[in-house]
């Protein structure tokens, strides 16, 4: 493996998309209501990650091994609320995907120690790694850093 992280382009999109898009699929089976898979999404995430691609205050990457893109990872700025001071911009990391569950462990991880290295760079005082419970492969991923859990969420219908 070959493995290159790097600032996501325009003509990295549809691959891009395409990584999301199975993994909508995979978070909609594990919880169908918070997750709630909607049909059209990729036409709904297109414009929004193409608007993303190449802004200042976001880092987009896409991990490339032998030319194929196998993660991604948006940074976005999340703000906190005025009660709470964590002592700087926190970036929640979203749209993180790779093509394949065996990959967590080191195109995953590869892209977090990029990402939090920009996050550093722009300001950033935390990040936050969205993830999910019953994706145990991440969940391992994410336990062997020095990550913790901050907050569960619990959910149910209405």
């Amino acid at each position: 493996m070959t493995l290159t992280i790097r600032d996501a382009t325009q003509d990295d999109l549809e691959d891009f998309l395409a990584l999301g898009e199975t993994r909508r699929v995979a978070l909609s089976a594990w919880k169908p209501i918070f997750w709630k898979f909607v049909p059209d999404a990729l036409e709904k995430h297109r414009p929004w990650i193409a608007h993303l691609i190449g802004q200042d205050d976001h880092g987009v990457f896409v991990a490339e091994d032998d030319g194929e893109i196998v993660g991604t990872v948006v940074a976005r700025p999340t703000f906190a609320p005025p009660i709470f001071d964590p002592g700087g911009i926190a970036y929640t990391f979203d749209d993180f995907a790779v093509a394949s569950p065996d990959l967590w462990d080191s195109v995953g991880r590869a892209l977090i120690d990029h990402a939090r290295g920009w996050c550093r760079e722009n300001g950033g005082s935390q990040i936050i790694v969205i993830g999910v419970d019953q994706d145990d492969i991440q969940a391992a991923m994410l336990a062997q850093t020095d990550l913790s859990i901050a907050s569960t969420w619990w959910t149910a219908p209405a």
